[in-house]
């Protein structure tokens, strides 16, 4: 069985299973069909620019720092789409 590994940030706005539906009608006339994705969700962690705390995030439309409460934050992970790695099928 082939499966493909996708991490896919949270911030991406992918909804897990309409990706799926959407590679199945995709690949399936390739040599890629019947093959499974595989997507880690991956969280969304803000890095504070004013007291430096590096924190999760809670809710997605709040993007606090959860340390100070500061808007002066950088996202540090939540907007990855990566390939990361595929596991193949022998013909």
């Amino acid at each position: 069985m082939t499966v493909v590994h996708l991490q896919v940030g949270k911030l991406r706005q992918v909804v897990p299973d309409s990706l799926r539906y959407c590679w199945t009608l995709m690949s399936d006339q390739t040599s890629l069909g019947g093959s499974i994705l595989d997507i880690d969700l991956i969280d969304i962690t803000l890095a504070c620019q004013d007291c430096a705390v590096v924190s999760r995030v809670e809710h997605d439309l709040i993007l606090l720092c959860s340390g100070c409460g500061s808007r002066m934050v950088t996202v540090a992970t939540g907007e990855e789409f990566f390939l990361t790695s595929l596991d193949l099928a022998e013909a």
